[in-house]
């Protein structure tokens, strides 16, 4: 009943708890080079208020007056992780659009999970959160190739897939303004000739995962960032972060540094590192942009595919040795770094022409491009 204003774009992610990925890079696409739409960004966290109101940036609080307001004025809202992102009780009659918070992942989501869950189950689910089963109108992708899951996983027709290309893909193949500022901070200061970045996905199917068992032996680790001058940067998943923080790594060397320092995402420190060590995350995608080594460390693989079915044969998806273990892990740096070694070059290179039909930064013009092609 209340009009809905077709500039007015709103902006939201990770259940409106964080100002990240490609809502975070179109949002400030927008603010800069299109002036006729109104884009705010919706929160529910005070931190990410502070900051982009420190940024002179607009912005406003999921269940304030103005917040609410803007939900039920609003023609078009952006989220990575579905309505939740801003304030789903008050954007009813906007056109929704998906933007995801990957390229494209090795399990199975949303949908494609949905599907085979029994009725109770799914009663359960929507009595928890009734916006769940919620369908977006409209998604993007970065190829044909990766629209088959997307459309899969939100149950939407392929018309309703724009083929435009990420928004943080346009970031992976440019230099952003707080790029330098972020690996400083992370790094103290400090050079190094090498950087190796870790970067595992939440194993959510155990609360007591340890990253730094499997044979983990500090010395030799250590042993091996001094005589290759690298240094080894964790950074664990958001929904991981915490725990991880409060284990004990007092005896951990300076030339391991756990990545706590309130970076919004990983993208600034991937463009700049020699190898990306994952599991099962999908943030290897992104680095396929740079064509560097990947290590899959792929501990307890058995444990983690038996609770999160996969959807892709794990072995032909992912370009890279694999690594049960430390020992193993370390054999691999050694023949990257000391042996320049890289066998999976050739396959990195054909998986990233499959997932990116645009190898350019102009992904989010696109994007603006599509929605603005839309009959509102």
């Amino acid at each position: 009943m209340i009009p809905r204003r077709n500039n007015l774009w709103l902006f939201g992610a990770r259940g409106g708890l964080s100002f990240s990925d490609n809502a975070k890079y179109l949002f400030l696409y927008i603010q800069k080079e299109c002036k006729g739409i109104d884009a705010i960004w919706i929160t529910k966290d005070r931190k990410v208020i502070h900051n982009l109101k420190e940024q002179h940036l607009p912005v406003h609080y999921a269940y304030s007056i103005m917040g609410i307001l803007l939900c039920l004025r609003a023609k078009i809202i952006f989220t990575t992780h579905g309505k939740g992102d801003i304030n789903p009780t008050f954007t009813g009659g906007c056109i929704h659009i998906e933007l995801y918070h990957l390229v494209i992942a090795l399990k199975k989501l949303r949908y494609d999970v949905f599907n085979y869950y029994p009725l109770l189950k799914k009663i359960q689910l929507e009595l928890q959160n009734p916006f769940i089963f919620f369908k977006p109108n409209y998604a993007i992708s970065s190829s044909s190739f990766t629209a088959q899951k997307v459309i899969s996983s939100l149950s939407l027709s392929k018309e309703k897939v724009f083929l435009t290309g990420l928004p943080r893909t346009d970031v992976m193949l440019n230099e952003t303004d707080e790029d330098q500022e972020n690996v400083q901070k992370v790094l103290g200061g400090q050079k190094y000739s090498h950087l190796i970045y870790y970067l595992p996905t939440w194993r959510d199917y155990t609360a007591d995962f340890d990253y730094f068992g499997y044979g983990l032996n500090e010395d030799h680790l250590v042993e091996f960032l001094e005589k290759t001058d690298s240094c080894l940067i964790l950074r664990f998943h958001p929904s991981d972060s915490l725990r991880m923080e409060r284990k004990s790594i007092n005896s951990f060397h300076p030339r391991i540094i756990i990545e706590n320092h309130g970076l919004s995402d990983p993208f600034s420190l991937l463009k700049k590192v020699d190898v990306l060590i994952t599991d099962y995350s999908g943030i290897y995608v992104d680095y396929l942009l740079m064509n560097r080594p990947i290590i899959f460390a792929n501990f307890d693989h058995q444990g983690y595919v038996s609770a999160r079915e996969l959807d892709w044969d794990y072995d032909k998806i992912t370009p890279g040795p694999k690594a049960e273990n430390w020992k193993i892990l370390l054999s691999h740096l050694e023949d990257i770094f000391v042996h320049q070694k890289d066998k999976y070059q050739e396959e990195r290179k054909k998986l990233r022409d499959q997932i990116y039909k645009f190898n350019d930064s102009n992904s989010c013009s696109r994007v603006v491009k599509e929605i603005k092609g839309i009959k509102l």
